[in-house]
């Protein structure tokens, strides 16, 4: 057709070429009505080609359009950024804790070309993008890496950030993560990106649920003991102590935190049929050290019985050697009888309905050295304490429908595995409008941190003790308005709010905390360039002037060759000048000082302990630092003294640069040290010793106490410091402690009668007369301390560790060892190197006491009411 249409359009143009060459054809009518219906006819069969588009232009068109957008899309950001802990399907939802660390991941593709990048986050208020200072520091921070990309391949990249504790003033639920990807060199961001975050209350922390099938355990969010069950007309008054975090088995390498520096935000892990396999050797080893420091570890029994054998946790499980179990109904009916409990106006409660046409999952085992079965659960939850941490296990199902639909499940749940004391459903007159509360003297403390988490890290809790309970014998009913001990409803929401803004979180990193405040003190007084004293310029002049003169003279003399004592005078004068030099630790026209001061706490019997570092730099010219740690296991961050309760607009808003050192997002580049200046940087990292120390009572005779030195660091001024059951204070002087050393020592009293508060202090007390607190340092007269502290070394470590011992609540049964040590400690490299570098660290080993806390079941059970159907609901609670 198009061909046709081709040769008819030259047939009419040769015929009309022609005719305009004639011009008589052209004056003829016939002729001009012929051309007419001519050109009609191939207008009708080829078309108006000036109406259309050229096919080609068009095509040009569609291509220059796509790949505009290409090029807009020249960084792919996959919508979701997490923060560890993260649910397997919580795409997009940040759910973070101010004053913690977070490992961040997020999958990014470059689709132009590769790329060399800088990734940046921080934290910002989400209208007007403002940056948010982070804790003690008056400038917010950015963290920065260095990252490459191939073109077309998607990349899972991994961050590290401190989130920083809420300023006064700003409002928590306008808190962003902004990520924003940058050129290494200057220029507009490539990509950029604003994520919501849900802020967690100081008392809240996540609760973890690994599983194979996560959907088994959905039961756990409409638990009352994660979400306290509320009837007050306020729906911000309802208590959530737990943010359920639902992991499964073949998310576990990417959902969960690879170190204890960012474990310490989670406060349980519920452990049902996943695979011990399934996490990698970092996040098995990060979940013991948070185990020791205090985390808990519930382990469903019977799906979990294959998938623990000979893994990592065996050792300490509280049962061990387990098989298949058989029905006890004595036991269960004396486990269902102290567990269940009834609901206001019932007289009793309703029991464990054991199926007739099936036998549920059972395990049987014998109980490891130091487990117990937890009280009213024996022969059924076995208990284990490792450190400050506990793991217990059941011997049948959680995830059993009888047990979901027992309506005592939540209060066996809260006290029998997540060890926390025994709570009450309040009800005001003929009102069904209530709240729960803690019972006994624990009330008015449900937001208190403590009661939620037992993670303790002695360098950010010092003074945070664990907090024992006796369990309530009132009567399980539900207390009338009468009883209570505030007078109204709105009195009985707002004291325990009250209390909660006056409690900061447990295992957060503060400016104020207490051994922050001892470390920076001490710090700011021992920092700067050591001026020589006098005593020593004398003593060093003379000793020059005796070889030079008459030591010269002597020697020359014996050989007979006096002449060449001239020629040697010139060499002692230049070796004496290299030895003065060496000995005041001089560098002429530019200086530089660290001194680092560390914090180790280390449990009894474990070889692997948590540091805490605090250096100060100075620099006599402005230097900028590089500090990273060598195997890239620690988390540095400067620190000031600045107060956080500063209101935010008084707050500096230029974001501080923190610059990875390296591409793999470890240590810290570019830390600035203004000219003739101080400033101070923060360390955290786990060490691994290689052998443990270990304290304890003498079994055999309970007024001694038995250590034991394996690891490789030689402690100086050791002392012991204990409380017996009956709560008498004990010390005993060890004194010098030596690599791979072990002995028994007889303790002796130092109260006159027993302390029945944990919480007195000690100040100014010379525990140790051999620590020299009560004496000045120029006259200490006792070798451990002169040893470390000499007149010219502010450190005073003898009285640091005075305040140390003094601040930490001794539990019944505890025992304590502290030293301190002069052998270097910290992995933490910190370059340009200082010509005078000093490094001291204390060193606390704890023997933690028995818990004695009285674990029971909940008074009563909130008022069930009826859903929108007119139905009361079947499961074990309402919210």
């Amino acid at each position: 057709m198009a061909s046709q249409s081709i040769a008819t359009q030259r047939t009419v143009a040769c015929h009309f070429r022609n005719s305009i060459g004639n011009p008589t054809q052209t004056l003829n009518g016939k002729g001009m009505i012929r051309w007419g219906l001519l050109l009609i006819v191939v207008a009708s069969l080829t078309g108006c080609r000036g109406c259309q588009l050229p096919e080609s232009g068009f095509d040009d068109g569609k291509k220059s359009d796509r790949s505009g957008k290409e090029q807009s899309a020249r960084l792919e950001l996959f919508p979701s950024l997490q923060s560890l802990p993260a649910t397997s399907d919580g795409i997009g939802l940040l759910m973070m804790k101010p004053g913690h660390w977070y490992e961040l991941h997020q999958s990014v593709r470059a689709n132009a070309s590769d790329e060399a990048l800088l990734v940046s986050c921080s934290a910002v208020e989400r209208s007007s993008s403002r940056p948010i200072p982070a804790v003690g520091l008056r400038e917010p921070i950015a963290f920065r890496r260095q990252i490459s990309l191939a073109r077309g391949q998607r990349k899972r990249l991994a961050f590290e950030m401190l989130f920083p504790r809420m300023p006064a003033g700003l409002d928590q639920g306008q808190t962003a993560i902004r990520v924003a990807y940058l050129p290494r060199m200057l220029g507009a961001a490539v990509q950029e990106a604003m994520f919501p975050v849900t802020v967690m209350p100081d008392y809240q922390y996540y609760f973890v649920a690994l599983s194979q099938n996560p959907s088994r355990f959905q039961f756990l969010d409409h638990l009352s003991s994660m979400i306290w069950p509320s009837e007050t007309k306020l729906g911000n008054e309802v208590i959530n102590p737990f943010r359920v975090i639902q992991v499964a088995q073949g998310d576990a390498q990417n959902h969960l935190p690879t170190r204890l520096t960012t474990w310490t935000a989670t406060s349980h892990l519920l452990w049902n049929d996943c695979d011990a396999n399934a996490l990698v050797e970092k996040q098995q080893t990060a979940l013991i050290d948070w185990l020791h420091f205090g985390g808990q570890i519930i382990i469903n029994g019977p799906e979990s019985q294959a998938a623990l054998n000979a893994s990592f946790l065996t050792e300490y499980l509280p049962l061990q050697h387990l098989r298949a179990g058989e029905l006890d109904q004595a036991r269960w009916q004396e486990f269902s009888r102290f567990w269940t409990i009834a609901r206001p106006n019932e007289k009793e409660g309703q029991a464990i309905a054991i199926p007739h046409d099936r036998v549920p999952p059972l395990v049987d085992g014998e109980l490891a050295q130091e487990a117990r079965w937890v009280q009213g659960c024996e022969g059924m939850v076995a208990e284990r304490f490792v450190g400050n941490g506990r793991v217990v296990m059941t011997t049948f199902s959680l995830g059993d429908s009888m047990m979901i639909r027992w309506p005592s499940f939540s209060s066996f749940f809260n006290g029998a595995l997540m060890h926390r004391p025994p709570r009450v459903w309040y009800t005001t007159g003929e009102e069904l409008n209530g709240d729960m509360r803690f019972a006994g003297s624990q009330a008015g403390s449900e937001r208190d941190p403590a009661y939620t988490s037992r993670v303790r890290l002695m360098g950010r809790d010092l003074g945070r003790a664990i907090p024992q309970w006796n369990r309530s014998d009132s009567q399980r009913t539900s207390p009338s308005s009468d009883d209570l001990s505030v007078s109204s409803e709105t009195d009985l929401n707002r004291e325990p709010i009250a209390k909660s803004i006056q409690s900061q979180g447990v295992a957060q990193i503060e400016s104020d905390a207490a051994f922050s405040r001892l470390a920076t003190t001490a710090l700011q007084k021992a920092s700067g360039i050591q001026v020589p004293r006098v005593k020593t310029i004398v003593q060093l002049l003379t000793g020059y002037l005796l070889v030079l003169v008459p030591v010269n003279w002597f020697v020359f003399r014996a050989f007979g060759r006096v002449e060449l004592a001239w020629l040697a005078a010139p060499c002692i004068a230049i070796i004496g000048a290299v030895v003065v030099a060496r000995s005041v630790q001089l560098d002429v026209g530019f200086s530089r000082s660290q001194t680092t001061l560390n914090l180790l706490e280390l449990k009894s019997g474990y070889q692997r302990g948590h540091l805490s570092s605090y250096v100060s730099l100075y620099s006599s010219l402005s230097t900028k630092y590089r500090a990273q740690y060598a195997d890239n296991e620690g988390i540095v961050v400067p620190v000031n003294t600045v107060d956080q309760r500063i209101p935010m607009s008084k707050l500096d808003q230029n974001e501080f640069l923190y610059d990875y050192a390296d591409e793999a997002g470890s240590g810290l580049s570019g830390f600035p040290v203004r000219s003739n200046s101080t400033s101070f940087l923060r360390g955290e990292e786990v060490i691994d010793l290689g052998g443990s120390i270990s304290i304890a009572w003498d079994e055999s005779d309970r007024e001694h106490l038995r250590f034991q030195n394996a690891t490789n660091l030689s402690l100086s001024g050791v002392g012991i410091i204990a409380k017996t059951i009956d709560g008498f204070r004990c010390k005993a002087w060890i004194g010098e402690m030596d690599s791979q050393s072990y002995g028994r020592i007889r303790i002796v009293n130092s109260d006159e009668t027993p302390d029945s508060s944990s919480e007195r202090r000690i100040e100014n007390r010379a525990i140790f007369t051999e620590w020299g607190v009560e004496r000045e340092p120029s006259e200490l007269v006792s070798t451990a301390m002169a040893a470390s502290s000499s007149p010219d070394n502010d450190l005073r470590m003898g009285q640091q560790l005075t305040e140390i011992a003094a601040r930490h609540p001794l539990a019944p049964g505890e025992v304590m060892l502290l030293g301190w040590s002069r052998n270097p400690i910290s992995q933490l490299e910190i370059e340009p190197k200082a010509s005078q570098n000093r490094e001291q660290s204390f060193v606390v080993v704890r023997a933690n006491a028995a818990d004695t806390s009285q674990l029971g079941p909940d008074l009563n059970l909130p008022t069930e009411q009826p859903n929108a159907q007119g139905q009361t609901p079947t499961t074990s609670d309402t919210l």
